[in-house]
């Protein structure tokens, strides 16, 4: 598990939110399925979209999913650490890890 502390804190539903854990390996194939089906379902299976994993607005539903966190609170973090946390569930498809070093904040 990865805790990825924000550089702008959130405040989401009454609380203020610092820091998300990122639960990479609790993901299973049948969440990977209901991610797809939402990501699909909201008109992103364009036919030039070869790799849908490259995609930032999957990559932050698998963040949500990973953090178990809703999307909705993903909207709301600030461009940088939007995708600082789409960089780090890309390094995860393409390699397999959960944070590089060079991307943990803490």
């Amino acid at each position: 598990m990865a805790k990825y502390t924000l550089k702008k804190p959130v405040e989401f539903e009454g609380q203020t939110i610092e820091s998300i854990n990122l639960d990479f390996d609790s993901v299973t194939g049948d969440d990977m399925i209901a991610i797809e089906r939402r990501f699909l379902a909201a008109g992103n299976g364009h036919e030039f979209l070869v790799v849908k994993e490259f995609n930032k607005e999957y990559q932050i539903q698998f963040a949500a999913r990973a953090s178990k966190l809703p999307l909705e609170f993903f909207k709301l973090v600030s461009a940088f650490d939007f995708s600082r946390i789409t960089v780090q569930v890309g390094n995860f498809f393409m390699n397999g890890v959960s944070v590089p070093e060079e991307l943990e904040t803490e």
